[in-house]
């Protein structure tokens, strides 16, 4: 084979990878939006047979039947989940300077009736300005809020301190945002698995929501050029923190 050959060769590869990566990005968000009309059919005729026959229906049928409506809403928002994770990197907006304070205060009055509910408690710190795309931000924040609300525990009404820090890495002015909280922990082994879609620690009668919530942090703190990890031990409480570039000649 001459260098030639070898050239064509290796160039034939690298596009057939990239389709491969094409077609690997595509496949969740073409599945998941095929799957919804029939999940969205299953719930729509599950409610008409409970508006037809629920009242002839006797206890353990009632039972059975609120199992198939469960699971009906859970996969519509499985697939709702998963279609938000495969569109991070192809519907959000041009990155530019965003002030986490604003996002901060974005997500808290966006919570406000949940957070006031569970009468937890969020201090925090003055935030840098980073560069990123403001929305999918917003809903970093909101979510792990959320996952300190959802795993508070019950030894003491919950707390959540979000602060940053700046510093260069690599030559690079890096903010690294911090959410500490004082729940119920994260063993050593699971600190990886919290990030992996449907991935639950929990049963699901414990908690509300479907397991993607963190995955679709990790994918957007990624796709700003960042990464995000958590810290944390069993009965401790968790320290959620992830890494992006700060906006240009921006200081916290």
């Amino acid at each position: 084979m001459t260098e030639g050959d070898e050239k064509d060769r290796i160039a034939e590869l690298e596009a057939h990878v990239a389709d491969l990566e094409r077609d690997f990005q595509e496949f969740p968000a073409v599945t998941s939006h095929d799957l919804m009309e029939p999940a969205r059919a299953i719930a729509g005729f599950l409610a008409l047979i409970e508006e037809s026959c629920g009242g002839r229906m006797d206890e353990g049928e009632k039972r059975y039947f609120k199992f198939a409506v469960d699971g009906a809403s859970r996969l519509q928002r499985m697939l709702t989940e998963l279609l938000q994770l495969s569109r991070v990197p192809t519907k959000g907006k041009a990155f530019a300077p965003v002030d986490l304070n604003e996002i901060l205060s974005l997500a808290l009055d966006a919570l406000e009736e949940p957070i006031g509910a569970a009468e937890c408690a969020v201090s925090r710190d003055v935030l840098p300005v980073v560069s990123g795309d403001a929305v999918q931000l917003l809903k970093v924040f909101t979510e792990l809020i959320e996952n300190v609300l959802s795993f508070a525990g019950d030894a003491r009404p919950p707390h959540v301190h979000v602060s940053g820090a700046v510093e260069d890495v690599d030559g690079v002015r890096t903010a690294t945002i911090s959410f500490a909280d004082c729940g119920i922990g994260i063993a050593p082994k699971f600190h990886d698995a919290v990030f992996v879609v449907f991935r639950r620690l929990h049963p699901r009668t414990e908690t509300s929501g479907v397991g993607a919530g963190l995955a679709l942090c990790k994918r957007i703190v990624e796709h700003h050029g960042g990464r995000i990890w958590v810290e944390s031990d069993s009965d401790e409480g968790s320290t959620f923190r992830f890494s992006l570039p700060c906006a240009v000649a921006t200081e916290p």
